[in-house]
């Protein structure tokens, strides 16, 4: 089909007067004393409906990292579209700081896990968008709960649309998935996998794999935190969640391998030889935990879509 159905479903009315100019133009054909004018009117139909009714690549080039959210609603958050906007901006706003990159949300769709993989939840969700996302965000305990226990994860999946272009390119030929437990209790303190609260103190690789830290209620009551971490920024769980977004995306843009801050690669990239600085903590917090080489890679990652 040359003509897109969808356009012309939505330009009906028009279709139907081009139908009769066409109709009138090939009475016009037949005198001759206006067949210039019927040449001129058939230049500017033509135009008009290549406009119209060619029908568009299934992408669009904007230069911004279009992003889809998902939201699990067998995880039962309370939460809205109002307050996932919130906090995706503020993940916005910082990577837009940190690397020059601009990211946008474009939908989001609640859907019902039922059993099923998370990666079963994005085909649904993908099979029924007309324009793929760059990258997919999913508010989910994730798979075998495992966002609950760590906050997040990054998976990617193959992208088998041949008529599909990515702006932002992630690993080989892979759509970032980004799996991210909202408002994940930071720092939680006494607690075992299932969040039951079994111990005052810490342990087990709380609170920095330091053990018996004293664990503290927080002013809205909500868990147990390690009482060194009560004032923290990320203690704030709105800018949690947009440090565990940003953390997560930077696995699928990570192409020279910096991996986390303060790993032996991103030392050698940065050449900070073997001896972190003395602000590491300070440093890997304004850096979502990544190794800063990243930003130059999710940079260069962008690929033009002709």
């Amino acid at each position: 089909m040359f003509l897109n159905s969808k356009r012309i479903g939505k330009t009906k009315p028009l279709f139907y007067f081009l139908v009769k100019v066409c109709d009138i133009i090939i009475n016009m054909m037949m005198n001759k004393k206006v067949i210039f004018f019927a040449i001129f009117l058939i230049i500017t139909l033509s135009i008009v409906l290549f406009f119209l009714y060619f029908p568009k690549k299934d992408f669009h080039e904007n230069k911004i990292l279009d992003v889809d959210i998902i939201v699990d609603l067998d995880s039962k958050y309370e939460i809205n579209d109002k307050k996932i906007k919130e906090v995706f901006n503020l993940a916005a706003d910082l990577l837009e700081d940190r690397s020059g990159v601009k990211m946008v949300n474009r939908q989001i769709n609640y859907l019902s896990k039922n059993n099923k993989k998370i990666i079963d939840m994005v085909h649904e969700h993908l099979k029924n968008s007309v324009d793929w996302p760059e990258a997919v965000i999913v508010f989910s305990f994730g798979d075998d709960n495992f966002a609950r226990r760590m906050g997040g994860y990054y998976r990617g999946t193959e992208i088998d649309k041949t008529d599909y272009c990515s702006e932002y390119k992630a690993g080989k030929n892979q759509l970032p998935i980004l799996v991210v437990d909202w408002h994940n209790w930071y720092a939680r303190c006494g607690y075992d996998e299932n969040y039951n609260k079994v111990s005052a103190v810490s342990f087990g690789g709380q609170c920095q794999n330091t053990p018996n830290i004293s664990c503290v209620i927080r002013q809205d009551k909500i868990y147990f935190i390690c009482e060194r971490n009560k004032n923290d920024l990320r203690a704030d769980l709105d800018k949690h969640t947009a440090y565990i977004i940003l953390h997560e995306l930077f696995h699928g843009f990570d192409k020279r391998q910096g991996y986390h801050y303060g790993s032996p690669q991103c030392q050698k990239l940065l050449k900070l030889g073997q001896k972190l600085s003395d602000d590491y903590e300070k440093k890997s917090e304004e850096n979502f935990g990544f190794c800063p080489s990243v930003y130059e890679d999710l940079k260069n990652s962008y690929n033009h879509c002709p």
